[in-house]
């Protein structure tokens, strides 16, 4: 039988347990909540996310200083007026490749989701260190391309394919499998080492990629895959994929890709641009258009950089951020139009 004193002594002791318990599982919601929060930031930000990053393509500024820029650059008060409603746009931009000069800009500095535009900066590597009268071997790199990312079914492992077939399907249909297979092919071959595995060669050759982008100016783009399936850290923007276009089409191949609707592939297959704007089948058909790329993710929504070429000058139009896949063309063959437009008032 216990004390009054022994009972108090032992309820003393229980309140003390009690207070020590309910303290520990306070700090231990606290340190939960902490973690937690740190957790879901980063899976949102990702490992290399910059820290504009557009969100489910929504333009945001970019704060990284720009490096020398391919082309004289003009505030937008300075720019033309052309004709063009700014509320119908996200991101545009309206290039004369002839002079040199821009002719529009609507926050084309915005860092934004490329899309598979990212595919004519992997066809300009793979065209520097390739040869086109060479063959070479698809590999099981092609199982590294997303399963939803857009392909032929024209590749398999094991086929053997000129730089040429390759270069229209990724261009022309743009084609995730034949993303992979110049990446890698690219690597190994720049390396000089054959056995590079999957993983390492695609590895090499997006830091040979991201290597071109500084050389060519474009200090806010960083590519992490071959075929611009979305990354949170994957972005660039309108006036560095200018320069990206610019550079692309230095390389004859890839000129001349671009501007087919069709091409056989192999005997009996074909591919089948998905730039609407040089199809005459379709309401977006524009007769002075050759090229450049289409895009498309749910993150970057429908994106394209379109090319044209009336008299003695070239024009290029990046457009990015539109809802609908038809939008990009109107907007993209509208800024084009009237581009032209304004080149002939002013007689040149």
């Amino acid at each position: 039988m216990l004390t009054g004193r022994e009972r108090e002594a032992r309820r003393r002791k229980y309140r003390r347990r009690r207070i020590l318990i309910a303290v520990s599982v306070i700090v231990a919601l606290v340190l939960l909540t902490v973690a937690l929060s740190m957790g879901l930031s980063a899976l949102r930000q990702g490992p290399d996310e910059p820290t504009d990053k557009p969100t489910d393509g929504t333009p945001t500024s970019s704060t990284t200083t720009a490096a020398t820029t391919a082309y004289p650059t003009m505030a937008e008060s300075q720019l033309p007026d052309i004709g063009i409603r700014t509320n119908d746009l996200q991101v545009a931009l309206l290039y004369d490749v002839t002079t040199g000069q821009p002719i529009f800009s609507f926050d084309a500095d915005r860092r934004m989701y490329p899309a598979s535009i990212t595919k004519l900066m992997t066809a300009a590597v793979a065209c520097e260190y390739l040869d086109e009268a060479a063959t070479y071997t698809i590999g099981s790199e092609i199982y590294l391309s997303e399963e939803d990312a857009s392909g032929t079914g024209l590749l398999w492992n094991g086929k053997e394919v000129t730089l040429q077939t390759l270069i229209e399907g990724l261009l022309m249909f743009s084609d995730a499998e034949a993303a992979y297979c110049l990446a890698a092919t690219t690597a190994r071959v720049a390396t000089g080492n054959p056995h590079l595995s999957d993983t390492d060669a695609i590895a090499k050759f997006m830091e040979m990629v991201n290597d071109k982008l500084a050389e060519i100016g474009c200090a806010d783009s960083h590519f992490v895959t071959p075929d611009g399936y979305h990354d949170n850290a994957h972005c660039s923007t309108a006036n560095d994929l200018l320069k990206i276009a610019l550079h692309a089409r230095s390389y004859p191949l890839i000129a001349k890709t671009v501007k087919l609707l069709t091409s056989e592939a192999y005997p009996g297959e074909y591919y089948q641009s998905t730039n609407a704007l040089l199809d005459p089948e379709s309401e977006y058909y524009y007769p002075y258009a050759d090229g450049l790329k289409t895009g498309s993710t749910d993150e970057a929504c429908y994106c394209l950089a379109a090319s044209a070429t009336k008299g003695d000058h070239t024009l290029i139009a990046i457009v990015l951020c539109h809802h609908d896949s038809g939008e990009r063309f109107a907007v993209a063959r509208t800024l084009l139009e009237e581009g032209f437009r304004y080149l002939e008032t002013q007689g040149r």
